[in-house]
């Protein structure tokens, strides 16, 4: 993820590659800028990702939330919207 960002974030928002099994050669200040961007995310299993939702409920209490899914292609990434929808519909608020 953070070699994803710092693709985009050096590209100026150019599609991303895919990322490379490399350590990850970038300024300080690159490093910051990626790791605040990954701060609120939510990534990891279905348990890790509803604990996650729920932790952010708890915390913020927003009205709404945006989801950005990335992986590699359509099919994966229409899956992982779905797995996302029915994590959130399980507690019983759609869209929440």
């Amino acid at each position: 993820m953070q070699q994803r960002y710092l693709d985009r974030l050096r590209t100026g928002g150019a599609p991303m590659r895919m990322p490379a099994d490399c350590d990850l050669d970038w300024s300080g200040s690159e490093r910051y800028r990626v790791d605040a961007i990954l701060a609120a995310a939510v990534v990891g299993s279905a348990a890790t990702v509803r604990e996650g939702l729920a932790a952010i409920d708890r915390r913020w209490a927003p009205d709404e939330l945006m989801a950005m899914t990335d992986p590699p292609d359509t099919e994966a990434t229409l899956s992982s919207f779905a797995r996302l929808r029915s994590l959130t519909e399980r507690k019983g608020r759609p869209g929440r």
